[in-house]
């Protein structure tokens, strides 16, 4: 298996990202998106760096992707 991307941090970190954007996006709509999007950022700059640093961004950035994703989907089919 290829551990430079995904190892055993990574599902951990991915679970709480969802999560930590699920909790800020409900307290703070604009300010919940700015911080899901500042995650993104933080999960994409931490891929640059070899070691469980970018296993952890991976985590952050798949949980976040996730979470965007899932919104963008519930927004379109209630509008």
């Amino acid at each position: 298996m290829d551990t430079r991307y995904f190892g055993p941090r990574t599902p951990f970190v991915a679970i709480a990202a969802v999560s930590l954007s699920f909790i800020a996006y409900a307290l703070l709509w604009g300010l919940g998106t700015m911080l899901v999007l500042l995650a993104l950022l933080g999960g994409a700059l931490c891929i640059l760096f070899p070691g469980p640093v970018r296993q952890t961004g991976t985590g952050i950035v798949v949980g976040s992707v996730v979470f965007a994703t899932g919104f963008a989907v519930y927004i379109l089919t209630n509008l």
